[in-house]
C-alpha cells in the first residue's frame, strides 16, 4: 500500500452533516485484495453495464484514470469496495492493472453511506441513474431502518423527500409518485388494480371528457372534433376500427375525418403495460398503411394502475 502523489487529496464535497470520515491521501491497492461486495450492497440495481466498462477501459488507458476508486477498510483489514465498480472492472479485468488508486473512507452509519453513495453515483460520466434504481434505493432505506416506525403519509413524505434529492431528473410531474408507488407494488404493498377515475366514475369517460369528447358514445362521430371517438380497452379497439371504416359513414361535411382511440391494456406491471402500449401502438401504424378510409389518428392510452395518474398521448 503506498500514497500515490499524482492525485490531489481527498475531500468530501457538498456533504454538510454526514457521517463521513476519511484519509486524505490517495492508495495504490493491489486490485486482488478489493473485495466486490453483493449487489444489495449498493445504490443500483441493475449489474454492471459491459459496453461502458469498454468505454471506461479505452479511456483509462488513453488519459488515465479521472477519478481514483473509493473503498472502505473493514474491521477485518478487507478493502470493500463503495464506488466506481464500472471504473474498477475497467482497470482489472480490461487494463489488467495490478494496482489502482484508490480513497479510503469510513461511514459512522450505514445511512450515512447509502446518502454518500448517491453523491459518487451523480458525478459526470457516470452511468444514469434509472428508476428502477430509484426503488432499489428506497428497498435500501427501508432494510436500513429509515421508515420504521412511521405511517403510510409521514413515510411517503420521506421518501419523497429523499427521491427528490438525489433523483433530480425525475422529480417532475407525477414521475416521483409513480416510483413510490412502484416501489410499494414491488413490496406488495401497492394496489395494481385498474385506476377507475374519481368518485367512482368509468376511467375512459371521466379521462375522455378531459381531452374534449364529453358525453360522446363509443364508436360514434364527434362533430366537435371532427372524428369518429373509439372508447374500449386494447383487446377490443382494433375491432371497432376496423368496423367503422367497413359499415360507418361519416357525417356530410365532415373534413377528412379520423379516428381518436381511448384504450387501456389491462396489464397489472408497468413492464407489461409498456410491452402492451407499443404492440397496440405498432397495430394500429399496420391499419393506417392500409390506406384506410378513416386513419387512426391519435391514441390516449389510460392509465392501467393507481400510481399512475396520467394519461401517455401518442399522435401517429
Amino acid at each position: 500500500m503506498q500514497v500515490n502523489t499524482q492525485y490531489a487529496r481527498y475531500a468530501v464535497p457538498n456533504n454538510a452533516g454526514m457521517s463521513v470520515q476519511y484519509n486524505g491521501a490517495c492508495l495504490d491497492l493491489q486490485t486482488s485484495e478489493i473485495i466486490v461486495q453483493a449487489k444489495n450492497f449498493q445504490v443500483r440495481k441493475s449489474e454492471n453495464d459491459a459496453a461502458h466498462i469498454n468505454d471506461l477501459a479505452a479511456d483509462i488507458g488513453a488519459y488515465g484514470l479521472q477519478k481514483p476508486i473509493i473503498v472502505s477498510i473493514d474491521h477485518n483489514g478487507n478493502a470493500l469496495l463503495q464506488s466506481g465498480h464500472h471504473r474498477f472492472a475497467a482497470c482489472r479485468d480490461i487494463l489488467k492493472w495490478e494496482t489502482v488508486p484508490c480513497y479510503s473512507l469510513s461511514f459512522k452509519s450505514e445511512q450515512a453511506r447509502l446518502e454518500f453513495l448517491q453523491h459518487e453515483n451523480n458525478h459526470r460520466p457516470s452511468k444514469p441513474h434509472t428508476k428502477e434504481d430509484a426503488v432499489h434505493f428506497l428497498d435500501r432505506l427501508k432494510e436500513i431502518g429509515t421508515f420504521k416506525g412511521l405511517d403510510e403519509d409521514a413515510r411517503k413524505q420521506v421518501a419523497t423527500q429523499y427521491l427528490k434529492k438525489y433523483y433530480k431528473q425525475f422529480s417532475h410531474g407525477n414521475t416521483i409518485n409513480s416510483i413510490y408507488g412502484r416501489w410499494k407494488n414491488s413490496n406488495g404493498e401497492g394496489n395494481t388494480r385498474e385506476y377507475r377515475g374519481q368518485k367512482g366514475k368509468n376511467t375512459r369517460t371521466d379521462f375522455a371528457a378531459i381531452h374534449g369528447f364529453n358525453n360522446v358514445a363509443p364508436s360514434t362521430y364527434c362533430l366537435v372534433n371532427n372524428c369518429w371517438f373509439v372508447s374500449t380497452n386494447t383487446g377490443n379497439a382494433l375491432k371497432n376500427v376496423a368496423t367503422i371504416n367497413f359499415y360507418n359513414d361519416a357525417p356530410k361535411g365532415a373534413k377528412n375525418p379520423q379516428i381518436v382511440v381511448f384504450t387501456n391494456t389491462g396489464a397489472k406491471t408497468h413492464d407489461a403495460i409498456s410491452l402492451q402500449r407499443d404492440k397496440f401502438i405498432e397495430e394500429m401504424k399496420k391499419v393506417n398503411s392500409r390506406n384506410p378510409t378513416y386513419p387512426v389518428k391519435k391514441i390516449v392510452f389510460l392509465p392501467d394502475l393507481l400510481d399512475d395518474l396520467e394519461c401517455l398521448v401518442v399522435e401517429l
